[in-house]
Order: C-alpha cells, then sequence, then structure tokens
C-alpha cells in the first residue's frame, strides 16, 4: 500500500512528540536531559554501525565527554572550547593502548560522533538557554523549530509519494525525490510564518523565510548524511530501539545537522 508507512510515522509522533515538546517547554534539565538521550544514545548508535567496518568506537568515554560537554553548556562552568581543547587529545592517548582494529579509522569514527552528533546537539542546548529570550520564548522558539522539522519531513513524505518522479540523490537514498525536497522546504517556511503568526512575534519576515529554508535545506541534507553512513555499512536503520522506526540517530539526524544553523542565525542576526 501506498501509504503503508504512514501509521508507525503517526504513532512515534504521537508517542514521543508530547514528551519531546514538553521538554522544549519547560526547559532546564528537562530540555537537557532530552538532548543528552538524543546525543548519547546517538552516538552508540554509530558505534554500532562503525563496528561493521571493523572500526572501534571509544563509546564509554566517548559518552562521558559529550555528557560532560552539554551539561556545560547549560551550566556555564567554563568555556566550551576548553572542553574540547582538554579532550580531544584524550582518545589519541585512549587508541594508543587499543591493539584492535585501524587506529586512524578507530579516531575517525570517534571524532565524526563527539563532533557531528556531540557538539552539533549541544547547540540544542545553546538555543533553549539563549540569554536574549524573554518570559518563556526560548520554548516556544524550540517548540517552533522541532514541529517545522517534522512539519517539513511530513510535507516531503506526502509530496514525494504522490508527485514524486525524479530522484534527488539515488546512490545515497533511491526513495528520496527532487519534488519530495521542494514539498518538504515548502513545509518548513510555511510553518515558521505560521509559528511567526501564532507567538514568535519577534521574528521578522525575512527570519521566517530564513529560518524556514535552514530547517528546509540542512534537514534533509542531515538526513541524507546519515542514509550515507547506512549506505557504507549496509545496514537499513541506526538501530532498532524504536522498532520499525529505526534508532534515535534516524529520528533525529536532521535536528542533528540543522540545530548549528539555526542556533548561529539566532545569536547573529534575530532581534529580540
Amino acid at each position: 500500500m501506498k501509504f503503508s508507512g504512514l501509521f508507525s510515522r503517526v504513532l512515534i509522533t504521537f508517542t514521543l512528540g508530547p514528551l519531546v515538546l514538553a521538554a522544549a517547554y519547560f526547559g532546564g534539565y528537562w530540555f537537557l536531559g532530552f538532548v543528552a538521550l538524543i546525543s548519547v544514545i546517538s552516538f552508540w548508535e554509530l558505534s554500532q554501525m562503525a563496528l561493521k567496518k571493523e572500526t572501534i568506537v571509544t563509546t564509554g568515554l566517548g559518552s562521558v565527554v559529550i555528557l560532560f560537554f552539554l551539561i556545560n553548556l547549560h551550566e556555564n562552568w567554563v568555556a566550551p572550547l576548553d572542553v574540547i581543547f582538554f579532550s580531544v587529545p584524550l582518545f589519541m592517548f585512549r587508541e594508543l593502548f587499543r591493539n584492535k582494529g585501524s587506529a586512524l579509522s578507530n579516531l575517525g569514527a570517534t571524532y565524526l560522533g563527539l563532533f557531528y552528533i556531540g557538539i552539533c546537539t549541544g547547540s540544542l542546548v545553546l538555543i533553549r538557554d539563549f540569554a536574549g529570550f524573554r518570559d518563556n520564548q526560548g520554548g516556544l522558539f524550540v517548540i517552533s523549530y522541532i514541529v517545522s522539522i517534522w512539519l517539513s519531513d511530513t510535507s516531503a513524505y506526502f509530496g514525494g509519494l504522490t508527485f514524486g518522479k525524479h530522484r534527488l540523490l539515488e546512490r545515497v537514498s533511491p526513495k528520496k525525490s527532487t519534488e519530495g525536497f521542494y514539498f518538504g522546504m515548502a513545509g518548513a517556511v510555511g510553518s515558521f510564518f505560521l509559528f511567526r503568526w501564532l507567538f514568535l512575534d519577534f521574528l521578522l519576515v525575512q527570519d521566517a523565510v530564513i529560518l524556514g529554508l535552514t530547517v528546509g535545506i540542512v534537514g534533509p541534507l542531515g538526513d541524507l548524511s546519515e542514509s550515507l553512513i547506512k549506505r557504507d555499512v549496509g545496514v537499513k536503520d541506526s538501530s532498532n530501539l524504536l522498532a520499525d522506526h529505526g534508532g534515535f540517530f534516524d529520528r533525529f539526524d536532521s535536528i542533528i545537522a540543522s540545530a548549528p544553523f539555526v542556533y548561529l542565525y539566532l545569536k547573529n542576526f534575530i532581534e529580540l
């Protein structure tokens, strides 16, 4: 059946969705816990995929560093760069005492997880805790951003199934179409205009357009980047933790990729 995947998408949305949005709304340690959860589990999923290539990720130490990095962003104990400067050499030293696999591959996969997953998800903490937000603007902005990802994905899904004829990047993801990509981009831009009208009145028209385009373009690129890794190691999903819907890396790849861009635009161009 053409829309056979719809039920599982709806089921995941109505189970995980409210928990994610509640964490974003209340912020604090609730949201920090959510970010830490998707970051550490996604890092672990990457390590399991790397094993398919006989590559060993330093999962334990990496998880500790990611958790400390995220907590430090929230608590402001030391400058974030200080954490990076201190922790990066540790993995080189750890590899000295490992006699399995390729040192270069092991370190490459470990650093990929640390920087792409750990640091990029840290942008979510910075967005939620942004000092310029008043009252609960931070919670509403994060909710709008996350929902825009979902609406973009849904628009791309239906648009691709209904009108998709031209493959977007067939060697990476044969099912994704150019038409679906444009539907997803339109859904993201439209969602930011909707939220601007509802409660993000500090956004200018150009802010809604740029944020929507960021979500609509960078989000799918994040999804395709994860698909590239999965295709390289020969797996369909990053894990089966979410049953038929794959793993955490599968569900949050678009957010992981786009969060740094959203944060940098928020920090440098939005006037609150």
